[in-house]
């Protein structure tokens, strides 16, 4: 049974959600926006519903206090919680900016690897950050017992990943002109201490 503290978080998050639905929408009826900037709508809300951040924060709660079931989970995990945010973050600046398909699955496919080799870093940090700079009690997934890429792979092979998705993400990057700011904010995300 819920505690109350927890019964309202839940409700925040879904209070939350729904607000940032209500905020897209009047922007999208107020402006008479276009069918892109509907499309990006949609796009962000199934990032952050089922298929995306929602779902894997189920996988996430389902598998808590045990070992994941299998690798493919622990990747399904973290595509929907943390690279479907990420990704939506890209794809809605090129649904908006009228990108082409071809530009929008980049787009989508460097957001999936960013997310990727992220969330990777992050749980690398978790187990050998500088607490003051990750700003986070270090130690805190493997004391909750969270199913993390560290501690399902060890940090060497986590470390290997995180190298393996960023060059997959700057590997996309690098068929654009341009692209070295996002190349040089790859590679500060994927190598960041905090």
């Amino acid at each position: 049974m819920l505690c109350l503290g927890e019964a309202i978080a839940i409700l925040a998050g879904d209070a939350l959600l729904n607000l940032a639905a209500e905020v897209c929408i009047d922007w999208i009826l107020h402006y008479e926006c276009e069918k892109n900037l509907v499309k990006a709508a949609k796009y962000l809300f199934w990032a952050s519903g089922v298929e995306g951040m929602i779902g894997g924060q189920v996988i996430d709660i389902t598998n808590s206090g045990q070992d994941i079931k299998s690798e493919e989970l622990l990747f399904e995990m973290h595509l929907r919680k943390t690279s479907r945010l990420i990704q939506a973050s890209c794809v809605c600046g090129g649904l908006v900016a009228g990108a082409e398909d071809d530009v929008l699955s980049d787009l989508e496919e460097y957001g999936k690897n960013l997310g990727l080799a992220f969330q990777i870093r992050d749980d690398i940090l978790d187990v050998i950050g500088d607490s003051k700079k990750v700003g986070k009690s270090i130690g805190k997934d493997i004391n909750e017992k969270k199913n993390t890429f560290a501690t399902f792979f060890g940090l060497e092979k986590a470390q290997q990943l995180v190298e393996h998705y960023s060059h997959k993400a700057i590997d996309v990057l690098k068929k654009y002109d341009n692209s070295e700011l996002l190349i040089e904010l790859t590679n500060y995300l994927v190598n960041r201490e905090k």
